[in-house]
């Protein structure tokens, strides 16, 4: 009797078509990519620019031509990858449908539509704007929205200034001169100076238009100037109240970047202060924060946190498998699963939410460090079920710490200054070096107290190894005879270095 053929349990095909993905997408919104487009589309405007100026039977017209049909190809090409790694059709369009009108191959006998090329400088704003935040915290003051005012002001211009000439250069061949050519508005430094008029005073202070496309276009360019410092306006004031919360949120250019962060599950009244010790840490450094939670936008106070610039929301569930995936939970480095309080919960339906946003985040990236926050100490062999690492009880710790503060007063400051790395002394962990492997416990403590001026209080054997490994042991105060291996980590009280 024969039986079917078992049914593969991974679809090899989608497999192939997400990694395919990745790497498209890694390289896309790589930073030298992203860099490498701006500069294309400075020179495209550039270039189109002078296209338009000159005449038609000019020598030059035919490579300038060559020219741009090569540039479109190229931004084709550009938006049809981030069209394909987009999460969806209607996210890529919202984002990049003015791209796609300005790369519109236009017919020769509509050459002057090609000063829509202009609108790719709003794509260069976007891009410089992303960089910057990436590296500064300078972004807190808004510069992003300076430069896409800037850009907006910019385009205006050149739109302005080139589409009044042409316009206005037709109507003169046509019709004949008709005013004082002074004030003409077919000379290209007329048209740009009242272009710059129209856009600050409203009015013409060189020259109307005559043509209906020129006064169309003039009609077009106070309306934009009026919105444009009405906007300028808007961002100033926003200044006022805190960060425009779109600067938070995680976008494409952002998530293929995303490699050996950290993603905070859910979010609570703690969740700022885990994030005020992340930016203190000085011995691990987190390239950026990815926060799951359902937030409309995060708290004010985390713009004002050192870590603050490379901290990005995913508004959502997290327990949903596809915004884990959207904080690229699979290149994450380390997790914290904190006991979500956006909701209105018990605490049984809490911990049963962080037990299941554990296993999702343990069943999509395995090599995952996790921590997760606990409020019933009964729960906790679900998390270790899951392959958890780290499960705190806050309540428990907290009571403990009250406890020892009662038997022994002074050690609840002492306890509070080493779990914290805000000030004087905290603990650490690193990988015994060799210049204390083979050595005794006591001589290593001897020696990296002599040398560093560190305190030696406890080993993890064969930590290197990962606390997942069945040889990974943590000993607090081993031995003095305990020898230290070549796989094993410190545990070190070191000093912060700020009073």
């Amino acid at each position: 009797m024969s039986h079917p053929a078992p049914t593969p349990l991974i679809d090899t095909q989608a497999l192939r078509r997400l990694r395919r993905k990745e790497r498209l997408g890694h390289f896309i919104y790589h930073p030298t990519t992203t860099t490498a487009v701006a500069v294309l589309i400075v020179v495209s405007v550039l270039l189109t620019m002078e296209h338009l100026h000159l005449e038609k039977d000019d020598p030059y017209q035919r490579p300038l031509l060559l020219f741009d049909l090569v540039v479109t190809v190229l931004f084709i090409v550009e938006l049809s990858i981030k069209a394909y790694v987009a999460e969806s059709w209607r996210r890529f369009f919202a984002q990049y449908w003015i791209d796609l009108i300005a790369v519109i191959p236009w017919f020769q006998s509509l050459r002057v539509l090609r000063i829509l090329r202009l609108l790719r400088v709003f794509s260069v704003a976007l891009i410089v704007s992303r960089r910057i935040r990436a590296v500064s915290s300078i972004m807190r003051s808004a510069i992003g929205e300076y430069l896409i005012l800037a850009a907006i002001l910019c385009t205006l211009f050149g739109i302005g200034t080139y589409t009044l000439y042409l316009s206005e250069h037709t109507h003169r061949a046509t019709a004949g001169p008709d005013s004082n050519p002074d004030d003409d508005l077919d000379d290209l430094g007329n048209a740009a100076w009242a272009t710059v008029f129209f856009l600050v005073a409203n009015e013409p202070m060189i020259g109307a238009p005559r043509s209906q496309l020129g006064k169309g276009v003039a009609l077009v360019v106070m309306f934009g100037g009026l919105t444009t410092f009405a906007v300028f306006t808007g961002v100033v004031s926003a200044l006022m109240v805190g960060r425009l919360r779109r600067r938070t949120e995680i976008d494409d250019m952002d998530r293929f970047q995303l490699t050996d962060h950290m993603v905070i599950c859910g979010w609570n009244h703690r969740a700022p202060l885990i994030l005020e010790e992340l930016g203190f840490a000085r011995t691990l450094e987190v390239p950026a924060v990815v926060v799951v939670a359902e937030l409309d936008e995060l708290p004010p106070e985390v713009a004002k946190l050192a870590i603050g610039p490379r901290v990005f929301l995913v508004r959502g569930d997290s327990t949903t498998p596809a915004l884990l995936e959207q904080a690229r939970i699979a290149y994450a480095r380390r997790a914290i699963i904190v006991a979500d309080s956006t909701r209105p919960r018990a605490d049984q339906d809490r911990d049963a939410r962080t037990v299941l946003a554990a296993l999702m985040v343990e069943r999509m990236n395995p090599k995952i460090t996790t921590c997760a926050e606990l409020l019933n100490r009964e729960n906790e062999v679900h998390l270790r079920a899951a392959g958890v690492e780290e499960v705190i009880t806050t309540p428990e710790a907290g009571g403990q710490q009250l406890a020892m503060a009662a038997l022994y007063p002074g050690l609840g400051d002492v306890v509070s200054e080493l779990i914290s790395a805000k000030s004087g002394a905290t603990l650490s962990k690193e990988a015994a070096t060799d210049e204390v492997v083979a050595l005794t416990f006591t001589a290593a403590m001897e020696k990296l107290k002599r040398d560093r001026n560190v305190i030696l209080v406890g080993l993890e054997v064969n930590g290197r190894e990962g606390k997942k490994s069945p040889v990974c042991k943590m000993l607090v105060n081993p031995p003095p005879g305990t020898l230290i291996g070549p796989r094993d980590n410190l545990v070190l009280i070191v000093s912060t270095g700020r009073v």
